[in-house]
């Protein structure tokens, strides 16, 4: 099976985030909302919270991602794990 989103691709996002000023200053539902908008392949505008857990858009085959069960945005390989298998 060909995956839309690898690891490796997802841990880039990551650490690019990383990089960005302030960005471990926000709280964590913000770290959340920037990799999933990063993740996003359409246009900003379609890019959207509906609470109290999902974002829609465009990532890949998907339109819903539910944040409901994401792990901790600091505990990096949890993470890299669960969006892998949200977004594929």
């Amino acid at each position: 099976m060909n995956k839309k989103y690898e690891f490796y691709t997802l841990q880039q996002i990551y650490y690019f985030l990383l990089e960005c000023p302030n960005f471990l200053n926000t709280g964590e539902f913000n770290k959340i909302q920037a990799f999933l908008a990063e993740c996003h392949d359409g246009d900003i505008s379609s890019f959207k919270f509906t609470p109290p857990f999902k974002f829609t858009g465009q990532f890949g085959d998907k339109k819903e991602i539910s944040i409901q069960l994401a792990p901790e945005f600091s505990n990096r390989d949890n993470f890299l794990r669960w969006s892998e298998s949200i977004l594929n």
